[in-house]
């Protein structure tokens, strides 16, 4: 799917098959879809441009009631000036193959031991189970808890998490979850970039 055509397919509401769907290769910049909506608390999209400039585009925002996409939430400038980006920037489809990683289990990412660890807090009745996510990288000293991915976990429902690696070779971390609770409900899609996930060898 071109990135025009990806742009018009979330205006729309419908979901992609990956957040990160766009690359640029004389920018070196990858292009991820973000959102953060909720029948309370409103929310906004964006596309989040990795490597290069870097930077967050919203093109939604919406402070009202409901989950269903509100066409005046739309920034019409912001959706232009991003079509106008990827045709500037020669941006083209981009899939990737992302590395599922499962909760209570490990997988390799860029070679390094990655897991996620969940686990169950308490029962509540009326907005679910709550769990607390922690993500660990093991360098070759033992596991030890990278702040960084917190985002990447979610309190009372299980998300979706994968790792991508860019054509750049930048380290994604991405992120989806759909979520209840009585009264509220939800979408949160994230894409992190990575700088690293163990700290450099020293040398002598």
């Amino acid at each position: 799917m071109a990135p025009a055509e990806a742009l018009a397919a979330l205006v729309r509401g419908d979901t992609l098959p990956s957040p990160c769907f766009a690359w640029s290769a004389s920018a070196a910049t990858l292009a991820c879809a973000t959102e953060h909506r909720s029948i309370q608390g409103g929310g906004e999209r964006a596309i989040r441009f990795i490597g290069g400039a870097g930077e967050d585009v919203i093109y939604y925002r919406q402070d009202g009631y409901g989950l269903e996409l509100d066409p005046a939430g739309f920034d019409q400038a912001a959706l232009d000036g991003l079509r106008a980006r990827f045709t500037r920037d020669d941006f083209t489809a981009w899939h990737g193959a992302p590395i599922g990683v499962a909760p209570n289990a490990g997988a390799a990412v860029t070679a390094v031991p990655l897991r996620w660890r969940r686990t169950f807090i308490e029962r509540r009745e009326e907005f679910g189970d709550a769990y607390q996510d922690v993500f660990e990288t093991d360098c070759g000293a033992g596991w030890v808890a990278q702040p960084g991915l917190a985002e990447l976990g979610f309190d009372t429902s299980t998300p979706t998490v994968a790792a991508l690696v860019a054509p750049s070779g930048q380290l994604i971390m991405t992120s989806t979850v759909a979520w209840g609770a009585e009264g509220d409900a939800g979408w949160v899609t994230e894409a992190l970039p990575i700088d690293r996930l163990c700290p450099p060898t020293p040398t002598r």
